[in-house]
């Protein structure tokens, strides 16, 4: 098949590893060089992985002998992409400077439309890139200084920053926050930085993630605690509880006591406010001392001063909007027209297919962040299963596994009753759908057979035990096979 892969960042890369050996692949890249998030010129200063080396399995060159339990300076991680890529020629196949503005179905295939260039013929489009647009609020008012989302603020920008003395509000919560005010500090200038957010991020605790790294296992401690979260995030994510029921109140407290998860502001106990990151516990407690304003947002700007929702007036010469990202897809014409982006989880089989345009497949995130592994993963399966049921089965039969899968799908959600999700604009997964999605696409991908047979759902016929299942044997299991998921991207 000829498979067209939008995007060279870390998700284009690892599909393409997956493919290459068996289909004709042609990869797209809107910018200059490959990497995605990781190129140098969109990576704000000082930008590092959450994670550790040892997490990313990929070739370090000289950095080889450095420490497997450090972080990756993203200088560090896109020579190492450039050497994967170079492991299996992958420049060749590489068309930068391609824009791609829209996608058309048509009969047996898929045009790829891009600015300046006749259509291009596919048999299957993997459509990725999941936070390359940075997401800069509207204020109220006028601002005389600088505007910048976190992304852009490069060495140049930061140096100079420093250098003229400038006063910086940092807004927002997140991890890109957090690296912003500790840059900052690294750099002896805490003093000019005033840091505002409505909500302060509750992380893991990098000293937990190099522990597993460091034994060699996965269950240890680390691996309790993480059942444990994936319990309250299950009970979160099917009771719609909040905050206030004993059972995940008591399961945070254990969590925050073996500092399991850090915060740099706690409040409460909101677990709602974790996303995935991965902090470092000593720069929590310093960042603890800089100038902060909690539970506030930017409610009006005016010349050099930004007054905030709680009343209280900011002097900056600069803004820097850690406010996250869109994941914005080009729309979809032709037989089969929708905006992706546009539709919500439960029309999008897996999070990766529209079932009525089975030929084009966007990857999203599955699990909590981990963009590299998810790749793999779903790499390995339309090799293995995907491709050849599409192949041998065609696009008609195809799509009405995929309906019927997608039916399922639901019908699991539902009776364990999941919440619904952002599927494009978030990391934030619900576990039973985190559960069924990797579940299903490891089993097809052992098996090599799509196939839409239930599995594990939750029995229906007596009541009671329909209710036990669902509160006790359900999360468990949930959180027992995303613990130990990684093998089976391993195997893959």
């Amino acid at each position: 098949m000829r498979v067209v892969v939008v995007g060279t960042g870390v998700a284009g890369l690892s599909l393409v590893m997956q493919l290459v050996d068996d289909h004709e692949v042609i990869m797209l890249e809107a910018n200059e060089d490959i990497g995605g998030t990781w190129l140098p010129r969109q990576c704000y200063h000082n930008l590092e992985t959450h994670g550790c080396r040892a997490a990313f399995q990929l070739p370090w060159g000289d950095a080889e002998e450095r420490d497997p339990l450090e972080h990756v300076h993203h200088t560090e991680l896109f020579q190492a992409l450039d050497r994967w890529a170079a492991e299996k020629s992958l420049r060749e196949k590489m068309r930068f400077h391609t824009r791609v503005t829209g996608l058309r179905t048509v009969p047996g295939g898929v045009e790829v439309l891009a600015e300046g260039q006749p259509p291009l013929r596919a048999d299957v489009v993997l459509y990725t890139g999941t936070t390359a647009n940075p997401l800069v609020p509207e204020f109220k008012g006028s601002f005389d200084g600088l505007i910048l989302p976190a992304m852009q603020v490069h060495t140049q920008v930061f140096e100079r920053i420093v250098e003229q003395k400038l006063k910086v509000l940092v807004l927002g919560g997140s991890k890109a926050a957090q690296d912003q005010v500790w840059n900052f500090m690294k750099a002896g200038y805490a003093d000019g930085i005033t840091w505002v957010f409505r909500k302060a991020y509750w992380g893991t605790n990098f000293n937990y993630t190099r522990d597993k790294y460091m034994w060699g296992s996965e269950v240890g401690l680390q691996a309790r605690l993480r059942l444990v979260l994936f319990c309250v995030r299950y009970y979160q994510d099917t009771h719609f509880i909040g905050y206030e029921s004993l059972l995940t109140r008591l399961c945070m407290l254990v969590l925050k006591w073996s500092k399991y998860l850090i915060c740099p502001f706690p409040d409460g106990l909101k677990l709602g406010h974790f996303h995935g990151g991965i902090f470092e516990p000593g720069r929590i407690e310093q960042m603890r001392s800089l100038r902060h304003v909690q539970g506030a947002e930017i409610a009006q700007l005016s010349g050099r001063t930004a007054t905030l929702t709680t009343g209280e007036v900011v002097e900056a010469d600069v803004i820097i909007c850690a406010t996250g990202a869109k994941n914005q897809k080009v729309p979809v014409s032709g037989e089969a027209s929708f905006v992706p982006h546009e539709l919500a989880d439960d029309e999008v089989y897996r999070g990766l297919i529209v079932p009525r345009a089975p030929r084009v497949v966007f990857m999203n995130a599955l699990t909590l962040g981990n963009i590299l592994k998810d790749a793999r993963r779903v790499g390995a399966w339309l090799r293995n299963c995907y491709l050849p049921t599409l192949a041998s089965a065609g696009e008609e039969a195809t799509r009405a596994l995929l309906e019927h899968g997608l039916a399922e799908q639901n019908a699991e959600a539902g009776a364990v009753r999941s919440r619904h999700f952002d599927l494009w604009h978030s990391f934030d997964r619900p576990v039973p759908w985190m559960f069924h999605v990797n579940r299903e696409l490891d089993s097809e991908s052992r098996s090599g057979v799509l196939t839409t047979a239930p599995k594990n759902v939750v029995p229906t016929l007596d009541a009671l035990r329909a209710w036990v299942y669902r509160q006790f044997v359900y999360p468990v299991k949930a959180g027992l096979y995303l613990l130990f998921a990684d093998r089976s991207v391993k195997a893959a």
